[in-house]
């Protein structure tokens, strides 16, 4: 239930502020209301839901000011990482890194051809950054990364916010490339660099 509810969230199959009826997802997944409630008081303390007494639980919401604070914070958690998975990769982690980087290839080319594959780029992506985090052999430090691509793909996807990329999935992909190059050379700060740049460029604007 919590896996499940979860993905939702991270889809963007609701959006923020969105109420939660426990009662039809129960029925959904043929269970009780509790163990409902147990997967969305999960979801409440990592901040992706908003458990209100007597009322009800709905998305969480987040300002445009918060949003903008949190991707300058992940910026630099996820830059530090990169610098340090640079100087401590495995070859065996280079393997694994390129073997997600031709399945993102192929997204790219499919998505230039005209189809539309946002989940599955998104979740590719995540799979490359985390084998990156992985790399930096710093496993407090990886799982906090890992939290923080998670609020972002949760902002990104079901908040009232326009994360706004100022360049194409081509060009991003360019970047995504730039930083495996930069960690097959073993270059740390060329591979900040190229993490820095995947996000350092977003803006963040209300759609309101």
């Amino acid at each position: 239930l919590y896996d499940g509810i979860k993905a939702r969230l991270l889809d963007g199959e609701f959006r923020a502020g969105d109420r939660l009826a426990i009662e039809a997802i129960a029925a959904e997944f043929d269970v009780s209301r509790f163990p409902v409630m147990d997967a969305v008081k999960r979801l409440s303390v990592e901040g992706f839901v908003t458990i209100v007494p007597q009322v009800g639980c709905r998305v969480a919401s987040y300002s445009e000011f918060e949003a903008e604070d949190f991707f300058r914070v992940s910026i630099e958690v996820g830059s530090t990482l990169a610098e340090l998975a640079a100087k401590r990769r495995t070859s065996e982690q280079l393997f694994a890194l390129e073997d997600i980087a031709q399945e993102i290839r192929s997204v790219v080319r499919r998505r230039a051809a005209g189809h539309s594959l946002p989940r599955t780029y998104r979740l590719l992506n995540r799979q490359f950054h985390l084998i990156v985090h992985d790399m930096a052999n710093s496993r407090l430090t990886a799982n906090l990364a890992e939290s923080m691509m998670d609020r972002l793909d949760f902002m990104t996807n079901t908040m009232s916010l326009f994360l706004a990329f100022p360049k194409s999935l081509e060009e991003r992909y360019k970047e995504l490339e730039n930083l495996r190059r930069a960690l097959v050379a073993g270059n740390a700060a060329e591979a900040r660099q190229a993490y820095e740049a995947q996000l350092s460029r977003t803006k963040v604007r209300s759609t309101r």
